[in-house]
């Protein structure tokens, strides 16, 4: 899936010397990653604020290099919740495996107690759109909708609702999350 690239819109300023978008050997770990993206960027990471580190999908896997832009956080969670919400207008693969991604890296349940990390208002904003646009996506649409759910998490049209099963562990049975959607109005 190819990236978005915030070059023209939501990159750090960088000053004289500095620069926003740079190539770095990737480390395995985001926090490695951000350190080697400040260290070749030479922008202190105290004059980042709001800013993170985003990975390009030019990753070379012979290399290990992948482009890093530093980018403002709410531009990053706008692009992701647009590119979720172009599935009201028209349904395709393309977003409905980023929703996938986001509702295993999420969850289907959104914890007020979480609230304070940055990633928290694109949380809300996709269980939102889940709950109000899911039932009319998988009728119109089942593959696509489909497609939307990742791995643990199935679609109970009966509820309706969206279920994520955890893993059984030893005797104990597998927990279950419920997020009830709103059912499809008839016209």
């Amino acid at each position: 899936m190819p990236s978005v690239d915030f070059s023209n819109n939501g990159l750090y300023q960088a000053g004289e010397g500095q620069n926003a978008i740079v190539k770095i050997k990737m480390q395995g770990y985001r926090s490695l990653d951000d350190t080697q993206a400040f260290n070749a960027s030479k922008i202190p990471r105290e004059a980042a604020g709001d800013y993170t580190w985003h990975h390009m999908s030019d990753f070379d896997p012979k290399t290990g290099d992948v482009t890093m832009q530093l980018v403002k956080r709410d531009k990053v969670r706008r692009q992701l919740y647009n590119k979720v919400v172009r599935m009201s207008k028209f349904p395709n693969f393309k977003s409905s495996q980023l929703l996938a991604l986001l509702l295993n890296v999420m969850g289907i349940r959104y914890q007020k107690a979480t609230s304070d990390r940055p990633i928290s208002p694109l949380h809300k904003a996709v269980l939102s759109w889940v709950k109000q646009n899911y039932v009319r996506l998988a009728e119109q649409s089942p593959r696509v909708a489909g497609d939307c759910l990742p791995e643990g998490i199935t679609y109970d049209p009966d509820g309706p609702r969206l279920v994520m099963t955890g893993i059984a562990i030893l005797d104990r049975a597998p927990s279950h999350i419920i997020l009830d959607l709103n059912p499809r109005i008839q016209q």
